[in-house]
């Protein structure tokens, strides 16, 4: 069983999944945005699963998902976020995340 914290984050990186392949609704959809290249090459430019994070000046709004999401996602491990499937990606997020938890 997960801890609390992983739980959220195993929920919130699930939608986001689902989100980028189309099989959430468009209002959560709406909400996070693949990250755009920069007028300067950068390293980071080339890893097309990356999202746009946003920065808040209220620390209350660090939770809302449209900041939180993206910044989540952005840590997951590429081999994670290119899973082909569902399933695949269910899989390795769990193991990501009992190894943080438990380790």
């Amino acid at each position: 069983m997960f801890p609390i914290k992983q739980r959220i984050e195993y929920k919130m990186c699930l939608m986001v999944y689902n989100a980028l392949n189309g099989k959430s609704p468009c209002y959560i959809t709406e909400m996070i945005q693949k990250r755009q290249a920069k007028s300067i090459n950068l390293r980071v430019d080339e890893d097309d699963t990356r999202l746009e994070e946003y920065q808040s000046n209220y620390k209350v709004n660090e939770k809302a998902f449209s900041i939180a999401a993206p910044k989540l996602w952005n840590k997951l491990p590429r081999s994670i976020r290119k899973s082909e499937s569902v399933l695949i990606f269910k899989k390795s997020l769990k193991t990501h995340l009992f190894k943080i938890a438990y380790d």
